[in-house]
């Protein structure tokens, strides 16, 4: 370790000093009231013989200097006063002593060691100690000349030299289990849309007291169940949440754990967690618990910059556990933008990266946070601020919507698709008989187009009485109209094999096209002899009439039994 300089030890005098020492857990908690005088203007140093694993004073956590157990408290002008409130705080210093007892012991015994004065680069002209021990047994042994206070020891210094410190060892008993999380991390999820976040924290928890000797007896603990209070065995324990919190759930490696019971109060909300199996010393046990909470409960929005902040915890809602590591987390929304992370305290790490989750595109802005040591003392706010717009918010639901259609698309485009190796005879039928089909209609357009080509060459030949351009035209048209009709009676024929219902449409079909051009060529033949003959008698006019209008009426008939017969095909 580095020393301040030698010139140093003549800026200021400790007036008084007050330490205060709690040894109720396997961390030792010290309270440092120092009042000192400035005889130069100077910096204020705080120096240790051990690393702490935190220093805050006057509420305010402070950083150590370039000297590993360094730590700078302010400047003070030439004469001047000045006190601080210094709480510290040092994880796994007492250690269980003996390391190993029995099942049925109730006593466990700790042994601690630390500084007894102060240790300071300044002269300390009046030192008190008080060494609060966890309950009223005297303990098996300690440093000498302390005065009993209760069932705490007092000591009490006068002129203490700059840089030393007398060590102060105190073996004591200590029923109650020590734990310890060898890791440790918390996770905040912040919602998409609505106002919430969700936390999770992750334990892996250890109980570093005296180790049971020997096997585990569930006879014997069943009998001292009732008495397991006076031992360091851990049966339940309880996490903190904040007021309002719901959609709670614990769970471990097997699954759900039925046995923890949630209450909401009104100041906080109680997760009363009991294990699968009691812990002793040497055990360990992992775990997650988790819940949601209103956003506003740990953060607000400015509208006016669209930023929102958010003021998380990163100590654990188990209380009084001594964490080897810890890890924070807070995934933000997907579009977040200008982050900005302010920790109170030293970490080993900041990072931040993307996370991504279903539908996410760009990835969710994540922070993490990483650091060794850490207590309960530094229960101070991280604090998260970023931009988020309402163009930000709409970005994942337009994604979703295209991805959703596309999708959509996509099977109705493979459901189409004849993925088979080979064809089902039914699949061969049906394909046959689209292929009649399509074939058939071909045709019957075909016919149908022949017989108004014929109508239009009638007609032209009432107009110009050309009768051999007529005969000619209508030859060719005649030709055409026959071949129609024998493609459709092969059709029937072909497709019977197929279907005979389908066969049997298309023969109607083709017999009543046969039918109503046998009508046409019998109404034109009539017509074009009447015209020939060029007779001018009423009676053979009246007989031309009635044979036309009968050849209407047998045309219409027949033209809607093909439209019947055409339905049945469809």
């Amino acid at each position: 370790m580095k020393f301040i300089l030698v010139s140093s030890v003549l800026c200021f005098i400790n007036d008084k000093v007050q330490i205060t020492t709690n040894l109720g857990t396997t961390a030792a908690r010290q309270r440092i009231e120092i009042k000192a005088k400035a005889t130069a203007d100077e910096q204020y140093h705080l120096q240790f013989k051990t690393k702490p694993s935190a220093v805050i004073v006057n509420n305010v956590p402070v950083k150590k200097s370039k000297d590993v157990y360094d730590y700078v408290l302010g400047e003070a002008k030439k004469n001047s006063q000045v006190e601080y409130k210094v709480y510290v705080a040092w994880d796994h210093v007492a250690k269980p002593f003996p390391k190993v007892v029995d099942q049925l012991n109730t006593d466990q015994m700790y042994y601690y060691t630390g500084d007894l004065s102060f240790y300071s680069p300044y002269t300390s002209a009046a030192v008190e100690h008080l060494v609060q021990l966890p309950n009223s047994r005297p303990p098996k042994a300690h440093t000498d000349n302390a005065v009993k206070k209760g069932k705490d020891l007092f000591y009490k210094f006068e002129n203490v030299t700059p840089g030393t410190s007398k060590e102060l060892s105190v073996h004591y008993y200590n029923n109650h289990a020590a734990l310890t999380a060898k890791t440790f991390k918390k996770q905040v999820k912040v919602a998409y849309w609505n106002p919430i976040l969700h936390f999770q924290e992750d334990y892996e928890l250890h109980h570093e007291g005296a180790k049971l000797k020997g096997q585990f007896s569930r006879v014997d603990y069943k009998l001292h169940q009732y008495a397991a209070h006076q031992t360091n065995v851990l049966q339940t324990y309880q996490a903190i949440l904040p007021p309002n919190a719901y959609d709670v759930y614990m769970k471990d490696l097997v699954g759900n754990v039925s046995t923890t019971h949630f209450r909401n109060e009104k100041k906080q909300s109680v997760l009363e967690i009991q294990p699968r199996y009691p812990m002793y010393g040497g055990w360990r046990y992992s775990w997650w618990h988790g819940w949601s909470a209103d956003f506003y409960q740990f953060g607000s929005f400015d509208e006016f910059r669209n930023v929102y902040t958010l003021k998380i915890d990163a100590t654990p809602s188990v209380r009084h556990l001594a964490i080897n590591k810890a890890e924070f987390e807070v995934i933000l929304p997907e579009g977040a933008k200008d982050v900005k992370v302010q920790v109170p305290f030293e970490y080993e790490s900041k990072t931040e990266y993307k996370t991504f989750t279903y539908f996410d595109s760009v990835g969710r802005p994540t922070v993490k946070i990483t650091r060794d040591n850490l207590v309960d003392e530094l229960n101070q706010p991280i604090i998260i601020s970023y931009e988020y717009t309402f163009a930000d918010k709409i970005k994942k639901p337009i994604l979703v919507a295209g991805i959703v259609i596309a999708s959509l698309s996509l099977i109705s485009f493979l459901f189409s698709l004849d993925l088979s190796i080979t064809k089902s005879p039914e699949k061969i039928a049906q394909e046959k008989l689209q292929e009649f089909s399509t074939q058939a209609g071909k045709f019957y357009k075909k016919e149908s187009k022949a017989v108004k080509d014929l109508e239009q060459i009638f007609s032209d030949y009432k107009s110009s009485k050309n009768l051999k351009e007529y005969e000619a035209k209508k030859s060719t048209l005649y030709a055409l109209i026959e071949s129609c009709h024998n493609s459709l009676s092969e059709i029937a024929e072909q497709s019977r094999v197929v279907s005979k219902e389908f066969a049997g449409h298309v023969e109607k079909i083709a017999s009543l096209l046969k039918q109503r051009f046998s009508s046409y060529k019998k109404n034109h033949e009539a017509v074009v002899k009447f015209i020939e003959s060029k007779s001018e008698n009423e009676q053979d006019r009246k007989k031309i009439g009635e044979t036309i209008k009968a050849f209407d009426s047998e045309v219409d008939r027949v033209g809607e039994l093909i439209e019947t017969q055409l339905s049945s095909l469809q």
